[in-house]
């Protein structure tokens, strides 16, 4: 008789073998204290190292590989996310210069992802947007091909760039709302809830990307808009503004454009508006006015700005005169004032509320004082939002 033993390899790493880090100087912890998201992440390079050691064994030597990474950003916080996806081109030259003697590995790689940080970190030659056509299909459209590489590299650049930074989420939003500033942005939660509760919509059941952009910007997207076939409404100012023409020191005329309340205006500033219907430069405030709802809807996208509330002509210039416009006595602007004293006063306010805080005067309406009604323009908005994309499609203008 005669005994032989028989060795596991695998049962025997399984059993016997515990992995442990280094953390610090003096002391190691069992690889089992990992989060989550490291383990993930830990498993995935391994899994990259194992599909690129096949491909080196296969023979004959495949023309290229593919390898599909599933929602990598399960367990990951947002920072190792955008770390994960900066890494993957580093992953390939690493092995290519260590592990292959120098030699391209032709590789692609194919994420899914639900994450914005993940999306906004890559580069739009490379994100490719499926679309969800209403449960009957799934279009894939390619972003690189929405702005021309030579003319439109700038807009390019800076949606890309301002998206990135500021982490917005228009890949994966239902509906969104470009808004002026702060404090629309920061109000915007309270608004919607006040419209969908007088006029019975449910905009808070969507998804919505709330999105800062000044007026003099907000045209940059509506490429990228119209590319993600969004139902958007973007919120802007008046702007008004006076002409006004003074001698320089060398005597000569010199005209310029301070900011005025709108019944002395001539022109608006906001050169958003100006794109919009297709002008440059500062546009005929009066002919801004006279535009129809329909001429404020382009394809998805549709425009609001100041107009006067119900049974009043006092117009404002930007958002804090058109919230005193709308709630007079939480302002104590007198209803005995006519019109024209109203909308003074209100502008007057404004004022002095730019050159202290805005930030604070939307927390403050937003959280401590909420009994007040929401501007007319921003509420006509809101209920074309609310409506279906059909219904939307269907009383737009011709798309830009």
């Amino acid at each position: 008789m005669s005994a032989q033993t028989k060795l596991n390899i695998e049962t025997l790493l399984n059993s016997n073998t515990t992995i442990f880090y280094q953390k610090g100087e003096h002391l190691t912890l069992p690889e089992t204290y990992n989060g989550l998201g490291f383990r993930n992440l830990i498993f995935i390079l391994f899994r990259i190292y194992e599909f690129f050691r096949s491909f080196q064994s296969a023979s004959p030597e495949p023309k290229g590989q593919v390898i599909f990474i599933e929602e990598p950003e399960a367990h990951l916080h947002p920072q190792m996310q955008e770390v994960f996806v900066r890494q993957l081109d580093k992953i390939v030259r690493e092995f290519e210069e260590k592990l292959n003697g120098r030699k391209k590995w032709p590789v692609q790689f194919v994420v899914t992802t639900h994450s914005t940080h993940l999306a906004n970190e890559v580069d739009f030659s490379k994100v490719r947007y499926f679309l969800s056509k209403d449960g009957h299909g799934t279009k894939v459209k390619d972003l690189s091909a929405v702005f021309d590489p030579i003319k439109e590299k700038t807009d390019r650049d800076f949606v890309h760039k301002y998206m990135t930074l500021t982490k917005c989420d228009l890949y994966f939003a239902d509906k969104a709302i470009l808004a002026e500033g702060a404090t629309e942005r920061i109000l915007m939660p309270v608004i919607i809830k006040k419209t969908d509760e007088k006029h019975s919509t449910d905009l808070l059941r969507n998804y919505m990307s709330i999105v800062e952009i000044g007026g003099a910007y907000a045209q940059r997207f509506y490429k990228f808009l119209d590319f993600l076939e969004l139902q958007t409404l973007v919120i802007t100012d008046l702007d008004s503004v006076k002409a006004e023409t003074k001698k320089d020191k060398n005597d000569m005329d010199q005209t310029s454009y301070p900011a005025c309340r709108v019944g002395e205006g001539s022109k608006s500033s906001n050169t958003g508006i100006s794109n919009w219907f297709g002008e440059d430069g500062y546009m005929c405030l009066a002919t801004i006015q006279g535009k129809s709802d329909k001429e404020k809807v382009a394809g998805k996208r549709r425009l609001c700005f100041q107009i006067p509330e119900e049974g009043s002509s006092a117009c404002a210039r930007s958002f804090e005169d058109a919230f005193m416009l709308a709630n007079k006595k939480l302002f104590q602007i007198e209803d005995k004032e006519d019109d024209s004293q109203s909308e003074r006063s209100a502008f007057e306010k404004s004022q002095k509320i730019g050159k202290d805080s805005k930030a604070d005067f939307a927390i403050r309406y937003a959280i401590d004082e909420t009994e007040w009604v929401v501007p007319k323009y921003i509420e006509d908005g809101l209920k074309w939002l609310a409506s279906p994309l059909e219904v939307a499609k269907e009383t737009s203008g011709d798309s830009k």
